[in-house]
C-alpha cells in the first residue's frame, strides 16, 4: 500500500503571500486585458480611419476623373462639330468647283467644236460638191459590194435594205439639190 502524504502545514502569511501573488497576477492579466483591448479599439479605430480616408480619397479620385472625362468629352464634341461644319463647307466648295468644271468645260467644248466647224467649213468651201461625190461614190461602192449578199437573203429583208439604198440616194440627191443653190 501507498503511503499516505503527510500534508504540511501551510503558514498563514505564506498563504496569504501566494493569495496576494495569485490577486496580483489577476490584476496584472486583467490590466493586460485592458490593455489590449484599448489596442485592439486604436487598431480598429486607425482602420476605420483609414477606410474613411480612402473612402474619401476615392470618392475625390473619381470626381476628378468625371470631370476630365466630361471635359475631354466637351472638347471632343466641340471638335467634332467644328470638323464637321468644316467638312460640309469643303464639300460645298467642291460641289460649286464641280459645277463650275463642267460648265466651263461644256462652254469649251461647245468653243472647240465650232473652231473645227468653222475649219472644216474654210477647208471644205468650193469643194461641197466633189466631197458629196466622194462619199455619194464610196457608198454606191459598199452597196455594190454588198449587193451579192443581198441576193442570198429572204425576200422581206431585201425589200429592207433596198429601201434603205433608196433612203440614201434620195439623202445625197437633197444634199447635191441644195448644194447647188
Amino acid at each position: 500500500m501507498a503511503k499516505k502524504e503527510k500534508l504540511e502545514s501551510i503558514d498563514p502569511k505564506e498563504f496569504q503571500k501566494l493569495v496576494e501573488q495569485v490577486n496580483n497576477l489577476k490584476e496584472e492579466i486583467k490590466a493586460l486585458k485592458a490593455s489590449q483591448e484599448r489596442d485592439m479599439n486604436d487598431i480598429k479605430s486607425q482602420i476605420k480611419g483609414i477606410k474613411e480616408e480612402f473612402n474619401r480619397e476615392m470618392k475625390t479620385q473619381v470626381e476628378i476623373i468625371s470631370d476630365l472625362i466630361k471635359k475631354n468629352n466637351d472638347a471632343f464634341l466641340k471638335f467634332k462639330a467644328s470638323t464637321l461644319g468644316d467638312l460640309e463647307s469643303i464639300k460645298n466648295q467642291q460641289d460649286v468647283l464641280k459645277i463650275s468644271f463642267t460648265v466651263n468645260e461644256n462652254k469649251l467644248i461647245e468653243k472647240i467644236k465650232n473652231i473645227i466647224m468653222d475649219e472644216i467649213s474654210k477647208q471644205i468651201k468650193d469643194h461641197e460638191l466633189e466631197i458629196l461625190m466622194k462619199l455619194w461614190i464610196d457608198e454606191l461602192n459598199e452597196i455594190s459590194k454588198n449587193f451579192d449578199k443581198l441576193k442570198t437573203i429572204n425576200p422581206k429583208e431585201f425589200g429592207l435594205k433596198i429601201n434603205e439604198i433608196i433612203s440614201v440616194i434620195d439623202l445625197f440627191k437633197s444634199k447635191l439639190a441644195t448644194s447647188n443653190l
